[in-house]
């Protein structure tokens, strides 16, 4: 559900830029309907899709709100020759930075945690989490013609560490001592110490695919 909702909040941003536009256009067509009411209903139905985003927005977490105001803001000068590097449309600036500023706010929320007690001080050092993270952002940021190679680090590892420290500290501050508890704990340090050490490889194959110039 909250794919469906993000994915229609994305078409509200640019509602006219739609690519679907020029289909239904076409098909229209086909079916002898005439131009001006072909006009008539895309521009409708592209102001139903503007309207249900604004409405999705409302009810957004905080990390798309993070999001949205990062896609607001003027692009930097110095970020610029990346892109221009890259070719990337307007549109395509505004979905990159949008997708690294939820990047940005996962990370964030881990490193937050980095040193919450000794357990997961050690996994963290175990495989240099901390360096890794911010490595593997500032490698993306000069390189966003190549987000599609960070899809795992962007759309799993992330959120799933993010995810499991937030269970791991829900868990931890449980008043009770019970065998369940501590296995729950257990069962949680093995999955961000497996994220972990997938991020840490993640990072390794992007790097060394970019030196072989993939």
């Amino acid at each position: 559900m909250q794919t469906v909702l993000r994915f229609t909040r994305r078409l509200a941003t640019y509602p006219l830029y739609w690519p679907l536009n020029l289909t239904l256009l076409v098909l229209f067509l086909l079916f002898n309907i005439h131009w001006s009411q072909a006009i008539f209903w895309l521009v409708m139905l592209n102001f139903l899709v503007f309207i249900i985003g604004r409405i999705v927005q409302t009810n957004e977490d905080p990390v798309v709100r993070y999001q949205e105001k990062a896609q607001q803001k003027r692009v930097p000068k110095s970020r610029l020759p990346y892109y221009q590097a890259s070719h990337l449309t307007d549109q395509e600036i505004q979905f990159f930075r949008g997708e690294m500023a939820e990047a940005l706010a996962n990370i964030d929320s881990i490193l937050s945690h980095i040193d919450y007690n000794a357990h997961l001080a050690m996994l963290f050092k175990r495989f240099d989490t901390e360096a890794a993270l911010k490595a593997y952002f500032q490698a993306l940021t000069k390189a966003p013609e190549q987000l599609n190679l960070a899809s795992d680090f962007l759309y799993q590892y992330l959120p799933q560490l993010k995810s499991a420290i937030d269970q791991y500290i829900a868990v931890n501050e449980q008043m009770d001592k019970s065998a369940s508890k501590i296995q729950k704990l257990s069962d949680l340090r093995n999955q961000i110490s497996d994220l972990a050490e997938a991020i840490a490889v993640s990072y390794e194959n992007f790097t060394s695919g970019q030196h072989k110039g993939v």
